[in-house]
């Protein structure tokens, strides 16, 4: 296997990070060809050919900072993903900005303006019935979680494999050759307190830094389960991570394809054949429309919460501070009545 290692991160060392990331996807017999993307490194059009996969990194940069860079990796990545040929595996501000350039939304995070945690990531349905994890018993596992912003919204098309408290849309896929998540599998937790502590420390709740702080390896209880799906992933293993819906839309399109194919070699290509194909497209089509307007409801529906809670904090506010007004009110009312007394008790001695 040649698999790419594109590295979006500038601050570290970089031979020790490089070999980290070797280490946690590769296996042996691996041929890595390293790119330093900060230093605008990418492989060239012949060398993605020659690629099978792809892992891009982490960053302590943001995927929506305007930089030439960032734009040009964004490009590249987004062209071998679509073209289903070279395995990518997208990690943290990968993630982002995987999805942000391929149609999906993303959001900062807040209170606090950085997490840094084990969080808990809940499967979806579609996750745990894949092939992947057909040997896996849980529901829910604990992963290395690092962000300052993360996905609400994802890209058309795209179908969500977990989700936690912290990051909505925590690990996705396109469903074929991309496999994208918010997790830091490839780090423990004790070199996460040693490398990314100290960067995002004046950005976390003292109470979050302090929980992290006592955080241990046995907490990440999902780490190596999901290191091993990244490289059977990366190595080529069908994954079934298609929801069967989709799928069975996806069938009866291919199914139909084949048909008129024959049909053509006949010289009889008919208008039902024709109409079969559209109708599956279609179907296709609105049943990801369907999927983009329930994440963007479900995000809609948490804003409207939240101010629904800060209007309910003021109105409470804007009550006590009129309940305050009326005391200093009858107060001064009191006091202009002695004042009075007092001026004609002085006119009058």
């Amino acid at each position: 296997m040649r698999i790419a290692l594109l590295d979006c991160e500038d601050v570290d060392e970089e031979e020790e990070r490089a070999k980290r990331w070797k280490e946690a996807y590769g296996e042996e017999g691996d041929v890595w060809d390293v790119y330093r993307c900060y230093a605008g490194q990418l492989p060239e059009d012949e060398a993605w050919k020659e690629l099978d996969g792809a892992v891009v990194t982490t960053s302590v940069h943001r995927a929506t900072e305007e930089v030439e860079w960032i734009a040009k990796t964004a490009k590249a990545v987004r062209e071998a993903v679509r073209s289903g040929r070279v395995r990518v595996l997208a990690s943290g501000f990968a993630c982002q900005l995987l999805a942000m350039t391929m149609g999906g939304r993303l959001t900062n995070c807040h209170e606090p303006a950085h997490v840094l945690q084990v969080d808990r990531m809940r499967l979806t349905a579609t996750m745990q019935s894949s092939t992947m994890c057909k040997h896996w018993n849980a529901a829910e596992t604990g992963l290395l979680a690092a962000c300052t912003s993360h996905v609400v919204v994802l890209p058309r098309g795209a179908v969500l494999l977990a989700t936690s408290a912290t990051t909505r849309a925590a690990i996705w896929t396109d469903g074929r050759a991309l496999l994208a998540w918010q997790v830091r599998p490839e780090m423990d937790v004790e070199d996460a307190k040693k490398l990314l502590l100290p960067l995002a420390a004046e950005q976390m709740r003292v109470e979050d830094r302090t929980r992290f702080e006592h955080a241990t390896n046995e907490d990440a209880d999902g780490t190596k389960a999901f290191l091993d799906m990244a490289k059977k992933f990366l190595h080529g293993e069908e994954h079934g991570w298609m929801p069967k819906d989709v799928e069975d839309v996806e069938e009866e399109t291919r199914r139909a394809s084949r048909a008129l194919v024959q049909v053509a070699k006949r010289d009889a290509l008919t208008d039902e054949a024709q109409r079969t194909v559209a109708m599956n497209h279609e179907a296709a089509e609105r049943l990801e429309r369907v999927r983009d307007a329930v994440l963007r409801v479900s995000s809609y529906v948490e804003d409207v919460e939240a101010t629904r809670e800060k209007c309910q904090r003021c109105e409470e506010a804007l009550e006590r501070a009129e309940q305050r007004v009326s005391a200093l009110e009858v107060m001064v009312d009191g006091m202009l009545r002695r004042a009075d007394a007092l001026e004609a008790k002085l006119a009058h001695p």
